[in-house]
């Protein structure tokens, strides 16, 4: 009988401390986690391009709402437009009759001379109470920008450039015929003098005399804009499509409510106005130690429209070594005809002629 001899033991491979690969828990998990992993990956990308799909059809209804709306808004803008100006008269020039620029005289010949430079959406029609107040003591000469006052389609061409040369240009000419010139600004005009200063050197060296700058557009309020602020609102505006105009509902920004919606009052804007106006503001920041000239400062704390306190701030780093600052506090933005209109004349004559 033949004996067979015992088989030997299988010899692990396993590095010492190490389970055969049969006996490793893991060695299974290894060989099955693969196939997992695979299946993993692919829900995940299927997930997601369901998702950018639904990402994509949402953002593409917004879209075509936004677009819808501004279609939409831009028709409703034109044919308010087009009732308001067949109730327009204009002059042969195309500017609204009573916005013509004017000139008034003192019954007393005066050496000093008085620009009086208007703002956004504005003409000249807006000095109707001061200029005759100040008329009395002074050359008044009330000027128009380019564009403001003509049809819509004009002042949307016209530019700041259009404006700084005009006001330039208007104060050069009384410089000519008075040995003072001072100007008097509201709003927009005032950024559009200030950067005017700022560019000719010689304007506060030999143009100009001083200036008054009555509610200045140093920066625009959110008093208007609570949700968000004006600046993105315009930059939104900026991405329109259809919308080259705005129509304004709020009345103005008066505590007179006789002056709330006067005659002559223009309640569309340009945008091209608009952009031209933050240029101007972006333009006249952080220069203020440039002016050195004589300055009024004419503020309300009830401003709507213009940024009081970012004025106020303004005014304080100002090079000029003579500047003063008087608050109306009974007044809203439109401080050269609404209430206490008197007292601010008053106190520009006071502060031309000291």
């Amino acid at each position: 009988m033949v004996r067979r001899k015992p088989r030997p033991p299988e010899i692990s491979l396993a590095r010492e401390g190490e389970a055969p690969a049969d006996l490793n828990p893991e060695s299974n998990y290894t060989r099955t986690s693969k196939p997992q992993t695979k299946n993993n990956i692919l829900e995940y990308r299927m997930r997601m391009k369901k998702y950018l799909r639904y990402a994509a059809w949402v953002i593409a209804v917004l879209l075509l709402l936004v677009l819808l709306g501004d279609f939409g808004y831009s028709r409703y803008v034109a044919a308010k437009l087009k009732r308001w100006e067949r109730t327009v008269e204009r002059d042969e020039d195309g500017v609204m009759e009573g916005c013509q620029a004017y000139t008034l005289v003192p019954d007393q010949p005066s050496d000093t001379a008085l620009l009086l430079v208007h703002g956004i959406n504005d003409t000249p029609y807006c000095w109707r109470k001061m200029a005759p107040e100040l008329a009395k003591r002074f050359h008044i000469r009330a000027m128009r920008m380019p564009g403001f006052g003509e049809p819509i389609p004009v002042c949307a061409q016209k530019s700041a450039e259009d404006w700084i040369a005009a006001v330039k240009s208007e104060a050069k000419s009384l410089r000519e015929k008075h040995e003072k010139v001072y100007i008097v600004a509201h709003s927009l005009g005032g950024a559009v003098s200030i950067q005017m200063l700022l560019r000719e050197k010689e304007a506060q060296k030999d143009l100009l005399d001083g200036i008054v700058l009555l509610a200045p557009a140093i920066e625009v309020s959110n008093r208007r804009s609570p949700i968000l602020p004006t600046r993105f609102w315009h930059r939104v505006g900026s991405l329109l499509l259809f919308t080259h105009t705005t129509y304004v509902p709020f009345g103005n920004d008066c505590k007179d409510p006789a002056e709330q919606n006067p005659a002559n009052r223009v309640r569309f804007s340009t945008l091209r106005s608009i952009d031209e106006t933050f240029k101007l503001i972006d333009g006249n920041r952080s220069r203020e130690a440039e002016i050195r000239i004589p300055v009024l400062l004419v503020l309300s704390e009830q401003d709507s429209v213009n940024d009081h306190q970012a004025s106020a701030a303004w005014f304080d780093k100002i090079a000029s070594q003579r500047k003063k600052t008087h608050w109306q506090n009974d007044s809203g933005h439109l401080l050269q005809y609404d209430l206490g209109w008197q007292a601010v004349a008053e106190k520009i004559g006071a502060f031309i002629q000291p």
